[in-house]
């Protein structure tokens, strides 16, 4: 198993744990500030590696979930008594989803112009 997809399992894991997690233990611990960075950087990473992942296997199967999975982990908080569903955390989530899409299109950029580069030398 590549490092890629472990990483990929820990970052989807840890999204849904936040999901889940009784709010009292944000509040205890004060994370509720971070709540806007939390979203943002977990789905940045989420979707930098699902592109990637996509982008090796040349299959396009996983792309609505990747799209759809940020819509699906605030609609679970809906069921849960201790939490509930926000808008602009919903709105952060597709920021860092977005985010994470021009992270991977730049890498692939800059690689493709050193690899191009070197050839040229």
């Amino acid at each position: 198993m590549r490092i890629s997809y472990l990483i990929f399992i820990i970052n989807i894991l840890l999204i849904l744990c936040m999901t889940i997690i009784d709010v009292e233990f944000l509040l205890k611990y004060k994370f509720y500030r971070y709540d806007t960075y939390f979203h943002f950087f977990m789905y940045m990473i989420f979707s930098f590696l699902s592109i990637q992942i996509i982008y090796n296997n040349r299959s396009k199967r996983f792309l609505p979930l990747m799209l759809v999975f940020p819509f699906i982990t605030e609609y679970m908080q809906y069921f849960l008594p201790t939490r509930s569903p926000d808008i602009k955390d919903l709105f952060n989530n597709y920021y860092g989803l977005i985010a994470g899409i021009i992270l991977f299109i730049i890498f692939k950029y800059v690689k493709k112009a050193q690899y191009i580069k070197s050839c040229n030398n």
